[in-house]
Protein backbone atom coordinates (compact mmCIF):
# COMPACT_ATOMS: atom_id res chain seq x y z
CA UNK A 1 0.00 0.00 0.00
CA UNK A 2 2.75 2.30 0.94
CA UNK A 3 4.18 1.97 -2.39
CA UNK A 4 1.37 2.25 -4.67
CA UNK A 5 0.78 5.81 -2.31
CA UNK A 6 4.37 7.21 -3.56
CA UNK A 7 3.74 5.99 -6.78
CA UNK A 8 0.83 8.19 -6.75
CA UNK A 9 2.32 11.11 -5.19
CA UNK A 10 4.75 10.76 -7.91
CA UNK A 11 2.25 11.15 -10.57
CA UNK A 12 0.44 14.10 -9.07
CA UNK A 13 3.34 16.20 -9.50
CA UNK A 14 4.19 15.28 -12.74
CA UNK A 15 0.85 16.33 -13.94
CA UNK A 16 0.93 19.49 -11.49
CA UNK A 17 3.81 20.65 -13.05
CA UNK A 18 2.67 19.84 -16.78
CA UNK A 19 -0.23 22.09 -15.96
CA UNK A 20 0.94 24.60 -14.78
CA UNK A 21 3.71 24.64 -18.08
CA UNK A 22 0.89 24.62 -19.90
CA UNK A 23 -0.77 27.24 -18.66
CA UNK A 24 2.09 29.43 -18.71
CA UNK A 25 3.24 29.14 -21.99
CA UNK A 26 6.63 27.74 -23.10
CA UNK A 27 9.55 29.27 -22.15
CA UNK A 28 10.70 32.64 -24.51
CA UNK A 29 13.76 31.88 -26.43
CA UNK A 30 17.58 33.39 -25.37
CA UNK A 31 18.03 36.78 -26.72
CA UNK A 32 21.39 37.04 -28.96
CA UNK A 33 23.50 40.40 -28.07
CA UNK A 34 24.65 42.40 -31.04
CA UNK A 35 27.86 42.19 -32.39
CA UNK A 36 29.86 45.14 -33.20
CA UNK A 37 30.28 45.62 -36.86
CA UNK A 38 34.21 44.66 -37.75
CA UNK A 39 36.22 47.38 -38.45
CA UNK A 40 37.19 48.48 -42.22
CA UNK A 41 40.13 47.19 -43.09
CA UNK A 42 42.59 49.81 -44.19
CA UNK A 43 45.57 49.06 -46.58
CA UNK A 44 49.06 49.98 -45.03
CA UNK A 45 49.95 51.27 -48.36
CA UNK A 46 47.17 53.77 -48.80
CA UNK A 47 47.92 57.47 -46.34
CA UNK A 48 45.63 58.93 -44.59
CA UNK A 49 43.59 61.46 -46.39
CA UNK A 50 44.31 64.77 -45.66
CA UNK A 51 41.89 67.59 -45.46
CA UNK A 52 42.65 70.11 -48.47
CA UNK A 53 43.46 73.69 -47.63
CA UNK A 54 43.67 76.84 -49.89
CA UNK A 55 46.58 78.37 -49.41
CA UNK A 56 47.09 82.11 -50.35
CA UNK A 57 50.24 82.88 -53.30
CA UNK A 58 52.66 85.09 -51.38
CA UNK A 59 52.17 88.81 -52.45
CA UNK A 60 55.02 90.21 -54.72
CA UNK A 61 56.45 93.22 -53.20
CA UNK A 62 56.87 96.23 -55.64
CA UNK A 63 59.80 96.86 -57.50
CA UNK A 64 62.07 99.83 -56.03
CA UNK A 65 61.42 103.20 -57.86
CA UNK A 66 64.18 104.82 -59.72
CA UNK A 67 66.63 106.83 -58.29
CA UNK A 68 66.56 110.56 -58.75
CA UNK A 69 69.85 112.35 -58.23
CA UNK A 70 69.89 116.12 -58.25
CA UNK A 71 72.16 118.03 -60.83
CA UNK A 72 73.27 121.54 -61.39
CA UNK A 73 70.65 123.60 -62.92
CA UNK A 74 71.79 124.10 -66.80
CA UNK A 75 71.29 127.83 -66.78
CA UNK A 76 71.89 129.45 -70.11
CA UNK A 77 75.40 131.36 -70.48
CA UNK A 78 73.81 135.00 -69.88
CA UNK A 79 70.51 136.87 -69.97
CA UNK A 80 71.25 137.69 -73.56
CA UNK A 81 70.37 134.47 -74.65
CA UNK A 82 66.72 135.56 -75.25
CA UNK A 83 63.69 133.48 -77.11
CA UNK A 84 60.10 135.09 -78.13
CA UNK A 85 57.37 133.74 -80.05
CA UNK A 86 56.26 136.84 -82.38
CA UNK A 87 53.38 135.10 -83.73
CA UNK A 88 50.65 134.33 -82.66
CA UNK A 89 50.39 136.51 -79.69
CA UNK A 90 48.86 136.50 -76.38
CA UNK A 91 44.78 135.84 -76.62
CA UNK A 92 44.95 135.58 -80.94
CA UNK A 93 42.34 134.66 -82.84
CA UNK A 94 43.20 132.21 -85.77
CA UNK A 95 40.07 130.50 -87.66
CA UNK A 96 39.88 126.90 -87.82
CA UNK A 97 39.58 127.10 -91.58
CA UNK A 98 43.41 128.29 -91.33
CA UNK A 99 44.47 126.84 -88.03
CA UNK A 100 46.32 123.97 -89.52
CA UNK A 101 48.35 126.32 -92.48
CA UNK A 102 49.07 129.25 -89.87
CA UNK A 103 52.88 130.17 -89.47
CA UNK A 104 54.58 130.68 -86.17
CA UNK A 105 57.22 132.88 -85.58
CA UNK A 106 60.26 133.18 -83.11
CA UNK A 107 62.95 135.63 -82.26
CA UNK A 108 65.71 134.59 -80.66
CA UNK A 109 68.31 137.09 -79.58
CA UNK A 110 72.02 136.20 -77.83
CA UNK A 111 73.19 133.21 -79.77
CA UNK A 112 77.02 132.91 -80.08
CA UNK A 113 77.93 133.68 -83.53
CA UNK A 114 79.22 130.41 -85.61
CA UNK A 115 76.60 128.19 -83.77
CA UNK A 116 73.77 126.95 -85.06
CA UNK A 117 70.44 127.30 -82.82
CA UNK A 118 68.08 124.74 -82.13
CA UNK A 119 64.21 125.49 -80.91
CA UNK A 120 62.02 122.49 -79.27
CA UNK A 121 58.80 123.58 -79.72
CA UNK A 122 55.76 122.11 -78.00
CA UNK A 123 51.75 122.20 -79.10
CA UNK A 124 49.29 121.78 -76.11
CA UNK A 125 49.89 118.05 -74.87
CA UNK A 126 51.78 116.86 -78.58
CA UNK A 127 55.28 115.63 -78.85
CA UNK A 128 58.00 118.23 -79.25
CA UNK A 129 59.38 119.50 -81.90
CA UNK A 130 63.02 120.36 -83.08
CA UNK A 131 63.33 123.41 -85.43
CA UNK A 132 64.96 126.33 -86.92
CA UNK A 133 64.14 129.60 -85.09
CA UNK A 134 65.35 131.44 -88.42
CA UNK A 135 62.60 129.78 -90.16
CA UNK A 136 58.67 129.60 -89.64
CA UNK A 137 56.72 126.73 -88.54
CA UNK A 138 53.38 125.01 -89.51
CA UNK A 139 51.34 124.85 -86.68
CA UNK A 140 49.62 121.64 -88.10
CA UNK A 141 53.42 120.03 -88.68
CA UNK A 142 53.05 120.26 -84.39
CA UNK A 143 50.28 117.84 -84.26
CA UNK A 144 50.55 114.26 -83.30
CA UNK A 145 49.43 111.49 -85.73
CA UNK A 146 46.23 111.15 -83.70
CA UNK A 147 45.61 115.13 -82.94
CA UNK A 148 43.65 117.67 -84.22
CA UNK A 149 43.37 121.43 -83.87
CA UNK A 150 39.98 121.59 -82.30
CA UNK A 151 38.05 125.17 -81.15
CA UNK A 152 39.38 126.66 -78.19
CA UNK A 153 42.82 127.48 -76.10
CA UNK A 154 45.76 126.35 -77.14
CA UNK A 155 48.94 126.71 -75.60
CA UNK A 156 52.29 127.00 -77.47
CA UNK A 157 55.86 126.78 -75.57
CA UNK A 158 59.58 127.17 -76.92
CA UNK A 159 62.52 126.53 -75.31
CA UNK A 160 66.31 126.90 -76.92
CA UNK A 161 68.55 123.72 -76.61
CA UNK A 162 72.65 123.53 -76.40
CA UNK A 163 74.59 121.79 -78.72
CA UNK A 164 73.72 118.49 -77.14
CA UNK A 165 70.10 118.77 -77.06
CA UNK A 166 69.61 119.92 -73.36
CA UNK A 167 67.29 122.78 -72.81
CA UNK A 168 69.03 126.14 -71.53
CA UNK A 169 67.23 127.56 -68.24
CA UNK A 170 66.59 131.38 -67.11
CA UNK A 171 67.91 132.57 -63.30
CA UNK A 172 64.90 133.27 -61.37
CA UNK A 173 66.08 137.11 -61.38
CA UNK A 174 66.35 137.25 -64.70
CA UNK A 175 63.20 139.56 -66.56
CA UNK A 176 64.00 137.16 -70.08
CA UNK A 177 65.19 133.71 -70.69
CA UNK A 178 65.74 130.90 -73.06
CA UNK A 179 62.09 129.46 -73.13
CA UNK A 180 58.28 131.37 -74.51
CA UNK A 181 54.85 130.90 -73.94
CA UNK A 182 51.96 132.14 -75.48
CA UNK A 183 47.96 130.97 -75.31
CA UNK A 184 46.18 131.78 -78.17
CA UNK A 185 42.98 130.66 -79.79
CA UNK A 186 40.78 129.14 -82.35
CA UNK A 187 37.68 130.38 -83.42
CA UNK A 188 38.10 132.05 -79.92
CA UNK A 189 39.98 134.90 -78.07
CA UNK A 190 39.13 133.21 -74.63
CA UNK A 191 42.59 132.29 -73.18
CA UNK A 192 43.81 131.59 -69.29
CA UNK A 193 46.48 132.79 -67.47
CA UNK A 194 48.82 131.94 -64.78
CA UNK A 195 52.09 129.41 -64.81
CA UNK A 196 52.78 126.65 -67.27
CA UNK A 197 54.85 123.51 -66.54
CA UNK A 198 56.46 120.88 -69.03
CA UNK A 199 57.96 118.02 -68.74
CA UNK A 200 61.05 118.25 -71.01
CA UNK A 201 62.77 114.37 -70.70
CA UNK A 202 62.57 111.82 -70.23
CA UNK A 203 59.90 110.83 -73.43
CA UNK A 204 60.28 108.18 -75.75
CA UNK A 205 61.72 104.57 -75.95
CA UNK A 206 64.88 103.92 -74.34
CA UNK A 207 66.01 100.39 -75.99
CA UNK A 208 68.80 98.65 -74.48
CA UNK A 209 71.01 99.50 -70.94
CA UNK A 210 72.80 101.82 -72.76
CA UNK A 211 70.27 104.50 -73.61
CA UNK A 212 69.28 104.75 -70.03
CA UNK A 213 72.77 105.91 -68.45
CA UNK A 214 72.11 109.31 -69.14
CA UNK A 215 68.69 109.90 -68.77
CA UNK A 216 67.19 112.88 -67.43
CA UNK A 217 64.24 114.05 -65.72
CA UNK A 218 64.32 118.06 -66.99
CA UNK A 219 61.35 120.11 -66.80
CA UNK A 220 60.55 123.93 -67.48
CA UNK A 221 58.34 126.71 -65.32
CA UNK A 222 57.32 129.58 -67.00
CA UNK A 223 57.24 131.86 -65.25
CA UNK A 224 60.37 130.36 -63.02
CA UNK A 225 59.31 128.96 -59.44
CA UNK A 226 59.43 131.68 -56.64
CA UNK A 227 58.43 134.26 -59.16
CA UNK A 228 54.82 133.91 -59.78
CA UNK A 229 51.84 131.85 -57.89
CA UNK A 230 54.06 128.59 -58.32
CA UNK A 231 56.52 128.76 -55.04
CA UNK A 232 57.22 125.23 -55.34
CA UNK A 233 56.88 121.69 -57.66
CA UNK A 234 55.87 118.12 -57.10
CA UNK A 235 57.60 115.62 -58.90
CA UNK A 236 55.80 112.46 -59.13
CA UNK A 237 57.39 108.42 -60.75
CA UNK A 238 55.11 105.51 -60.97
CA UNK A 239 56.06 102.52 -62.80
CA UNK A 240 53.90 99.33 -63.97
CA UNK A 241 55.60 97.35 -61.70
CA UNK A 242 54.42 99.41 -59.07
CA UNK A 243 56.94 101.57 -58.08
CA UNK A 244 56.27 105.05 -56.85
CA UNK A 245 58.20 108.50 -55.86
CA UNK A 246 57.56 111.30 -55.08
CA UNK A 247 59.42 114.47 -54.19
CA UNK A 248 58.78 118.74 -53.67
CA UNK A 249 61.21 121.34 -55.61
CA UNK A 250 61.85 124.95 -55.20
CA UNK A 251 63.28 125.29 -58.12
CA UNK A 252 63.57 123.43 -62.25
CA UNK A 253 66.85 121.76 -61.57
CA UNK A 254 67.34 118.28 -63.85
CA UNK A 255 67.73 115.25 -62.34
CA UNK A 256 69.95 112.16 -63.01
CA UNK A 257 67.77 108.88 -63.22
CA UNK A 258 69.52 105.54 -62.46
CA UNK A 259 67.81 101.87 -61.41
CA UNK A 260 65.59 101.90 -64.13
CA UNK A 261 63.84 98.31 -65.30
CA UNK A 262 62.06 97.52 -68.66
CA UNK A 263 58.59 98.85 -68.35
CA UNK A 264 56.55 102.04 -68.83
CA UNK A 265 57.36 105.07 -66.53
CA UNK A 266 55.24 108.05 -66.11
CA UNK A 267 56.89 111.21 -65.17
CA UNK A 268 54.87 114.02 -63.82
CA UNK A 269 54.82 117.71 -62.41
CA UNK A 270 52.97 119.58 -60.61
CA UNK A 271 52.98 123.11 -59.49
CA UNK A 272 51.65 124.32 -55.79
CA UNK A 273 51.83 127.28 -54.42
CA UNK A 274 52.98 128.70 -51.37
CA UNK A 275 51.05 126.72 -49.16
CA UNK A 276 52.02 123.83 -50.78
CA UNK A 277 48.57 123.42 -52.30
CA UNK A 278 48.03 122.14 -55.99
CA UNK A 279 47.20 124.99 -58.50
CA UNK A 280 44.12 124.71 -60.58
CA UNK A 281 45.15 126.79 -63.10
CA UNK A 282 45.42 125.38 -66.69
CA UNK A 283 48.81 124.45 -67.45
CA UNK A 284 49.89 123.51 -64.15
CA UNK A 285 50.34 120.16 -64.40
CA UNK A 286 52.22 117.74 -66.87
CA UNK A 287 53.60 114.75 -67.86
CA UNK A 288 55.16 112.41 -70.29
CA UNK A 289 55.21 108.36 -70.26
CA UNK A 290 58.37 106.42 -71.20
CA UNK A 291 59.00 102.95 -72.35
CA UNK A 292 62.09 101.18 -71.11
CA UNK A 293 63.37 97.89 -72.98
CA UNK A 294 66.82 96.86 -71.58
CA UNK A 295 67.21 93.70 -73.42
CA UNK A 296 66.19 95.40 -76.91
CA UNK A 297 68.70 95.88 -79.05
CA UNK A 298 70.19 99.88 -79.08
Amino acid sequence: MRAWGETMSARLVSISVALIASACGSAPAPVKEPQPEPAPVVSASAPAPVPSASVAAPLTPPAPPPVLTELEPHFAPSEDLNLEIEFPVVGQLIPSAKASKYKIHLQLAGQARGKHARVAVRLDDNQPSVVDPTKPVVLGSLLDADAELAAGQHVLFAVVLDEQGRPWAAKPEWSRGPAAIVRFGIDTREVSAGPLVRVLSPRGTFNGEESVKDARFEFSVNPPLGRGPAAQARLRVEGEQGEKLERVVRDARPFAISGLASGDYRFEIELLGPDGQPLDTPGSRDAQTITVNLDAPE
